[in-house]
């Protein structure tokens, strides 16, 4: 596994604990880090697509962790997503899950998945510690993209994009959620690591 690190840095601007969690990161897997990629983009998704398009170009990299400049997790954490992610090779993505001070996280799940209606974050408390599952989507703050698949199956922009349904409501789903939903409608819904978590600044 050759893991390019990676993500948007929102106002050009990397928080200290993100930082040091990912100096610590390479040290403590070396050469398995590729290098990093942190793109200043407005909207947010132009940024997310820069980066995976660097990244799909890279061809000595194999996956892609992308992480918020304003996020951060565990050395232990990523490693053991790292493995998993390694036993499920065959699949697009694993994310981390990320708490937020109401409860809930950066997970979502229909009420009905064949109407996709009821669409809602979950609280972190009803996952954490459960078996690692696949979600309708999740968000991409803290996420590991297996390019091998993308390269195969979703190698052409645009990866990331807000999407406002066409209801005309004022309802829409986020660039990262609409990327993650459309993993699913790909054949390969995205996977929640629950054995840790990732931490997000103006959270803590």
């Amino acid at each position: 596994m050759r893991v390019l690190l990676g993500g948007p840095a929102y106002r050009l601007q990397m928080d200290a604990r993100h930082a040091a969690a990912m100096i610590t990161l390479t040290h403590a897997v070396q050469p398995i880090i590729a290098g990093p990629i942190y793109l200043h983009g407005c909207p947010v998704e132009d940024a997310r697509n820069r980066v995976m398009r660097q990244a799909l170009d890279a061809e000595h990299a194999t996956h892609l962790l992308s992480v918020d400049s304003d996020c951060w997790a565990d050395v232990e954490t990523v490693l053991a997503m790292f493995e998993f992610a390694a036993q499920h090779s065959a699949d697009a993505a694993v994310a981390l899950p990320v708490p937020q001070r109401d409860g809930r996280c950066n997970v979502f799940r229909f009420d009905d998945v064949e109407a996709q209606t009821g669409f809602e974050r979950v609280f972190y408390s009803d996952i954490s510690g459960r078996k690692p599952f696949r979600a309708a989507a999740t968000g991409a703050a803290f996420i590991l993209l297996n390019l091998d698949w993308y390269r195969a199956h979703w190698d052409r922009p645009p990866w990331f994009r807000t999407f406002y349904p066409e209801d005309g409501g004022t309802t829409y789903f986020s660039e990262d959620t609409w990327h993650t939903m459309n993993l699913g409608k790909r054949g390969s819904a995205p996977w929640v690591y629950t054995r840790g978590r990732g931490y997000h600044a103006p959270e803590q």
